[in-house]
């Protein structure tokens, strides 16, 4: 589908041919980096091929984390310090995930070929994953993994992201109790 609405975007804008390239070629040319697409072909600048993919995961992101936040309401969760740190939250977490994209992009243009960007990127997600303060306090964890889970992004950004939804927001300056 992404293919589709790149391609559609670069022929209502009427780009040239020679100023832009299917990212597919990437896959077929060593010398270039390996971008997964799933199989489509997403026409993007030569020399920003990540651009359109970036753009429409993060328009992904914007869809789907209001998406899990409204099912994580049907279910009963609430959130304990106001609208603006719950926009505040969901804000941080698609910024992180375009940041992910980003890095996983970055991958792609060093490795130059797609097997070994889709295992690097997985063993990088389960590993930051898993040790992480997402599922269990870094407190409860063993003392060498604690060092790692404790100073990796992942913890970093679950860690503000519970703090914006649960923890009532601090008093303002002016007032006092």
């Amino acid at each position: 589908m992404v293919g589709g609405v790149w391609g559609e975007v670069g022929q209502r804008l009427e780009l040239r041919r020679d100023a832009v390239e299917p990212v597919s070629a990437l896959h077929r040319d060593p010398d270039k980096a390996a971008i997964n697409t799933c199989g489509d072909t997403i026409f993007a600048m030569a020399r920003c091929p990540d651009g359109g993919r970036i753009a429409a995961d993060t328009v992904r992101n914007l869809l789907v984390v209001p998406l899990t936040v409204a099912v994580g309401y049907v279910v009963g969760f609430r959130f304990s310090s106001g609208a603006g740190r719950a926009v505040a939250m969901v804000a941080l977490a698609v910024l992180a995930g375009t940041a992910f994209c980003f890095v996983t992009a970055w991958i792609g243009l060093l490795l130059k070929d797609v097997e070994w960007v889709q295992s690097v990127a997985l063993m990088l997600l389960l590993t930051l994953t898993f040790a992480s303060s997402l599922s269990v306090p870094v407190a409860g964890m063993p003392r060498p993994l604690r060092a790692f889970a404790a100073h990796q992004p992942v913890s970093v950004i679950a860690d503000a992201m519970r703090g914006l939804a649960l923890q009532p927001s601090p008093p303002a300056p002016w007032r006092t109790t």
